[in-house]
């Protein structure tokens, strides 16, 4: 006779180092899901390929799940979607959310001070009080404006205004944060988005912060990238990494 399955809340389906193809990218995912509730945690790392760097041999395939494992164990994204989503249904929601949500991992915590989710063989984003970008990268005129939202206990709207050169990652960039306490499903209306960049890219103007984007995706400070989610979570780590004790928004007044 057929049987009838039942769920409780408790019923979660995961995945441990899942790999995706989206176009000349390989993604590794590792997830747990409940279905009833739509309660999702995931963490992601992406590999481009390009002409010159193709497929991951079983080195860079190591790297990168041991990569995705550790943001997955010390910061994974924690949010709520559609609930009962079928296999394809989960791959697409957490593909969408690593591109236009979350990213590909959550907020820091204080374990990180004995961990790195960095690949070893990736190029870490440089950023201190000393570094200055060149002066062609000041002189650019393109200002670009990203947005980054920051789950977790205490979320957040992260506002970006930047200008940068993919020839060598250099980037100046402004920031404004909108915290929702009050109601943390609330997202910003266009009358938010405008007065937060507003801010960001002032910011930009009088006090911007001298950084470096990796190696691995400077190639996404170019005009015609097709994504620029990896280059926002940096500087969005980069903001929260508090050096000085403070979140880093802007920098020293020029």
């Amino acid at each position: 006779m057929p049987f009838t399955p039942l769920f409780s809340k408790n019923n979660v389906y995961s995945g441990n180092n899942v790999w995706l193809q989206d176009g000349n990218r390989e993604i590794c995912i590792n997830y747990e899901y409940y279905p009833m509730c739509g309660s999702l945690k995931y963490a992601a790392v992406i590999h481009r390929m390009s002409e010159t760097d193709g497929p991951l041999d079983d080195y860079g395939i190591e790297q990168h799940e041991n990569t995705a494992m550790r943001r997955f164990t010390i910061r994974p994204v924690n949010i709520v979607v559609e609930p009962d989503l079928s296999d394809d249904g989960l791959m697409e929601t957490i593909r969408h959310q690593m591109c236009h949500g979350a990213g590909c991992k959550g907020p820091r915590t204080n374990m990180e001070s004995d961990f790195s989710d960095t690949n070893s063989d990736t190029v870490s984003m440089l950023s201190d009080d000393d570094y200055q970008v060149s002066p062609e990268t000041r002189n650019l005129k393109t200002v670009r404006r990203l947005k980054y939202y920051l789950a977790g206990d205490d979320p957040r709207h992260i506002f970006i205004a930047l200008k940068g050169r993919s020839s060598n990652g250099d980037v100046l960039y402004g920031a404004s944060i909108m915290r929702t306490h009050e109601d943390p499903n609330y997202i910003p209306n266009n009358v938010d988005s405008r007065e937060h960049f507003k801010t960001a890219i002032s910011r930009l103007e009088k006090c911007p912060v001298h950084t470096k984007v990796s190696d691995d995706f400077k190639h996404q400070l170019k005009s015609n990238a097709r994504h620029r989610e990896d280059i926002t979570a940096e500087i969005v780590d980069e903001i929260f990494a508090r050096r000085g004790g403070q979140l880093k928004v802007r920098g020293v007044r020029v």
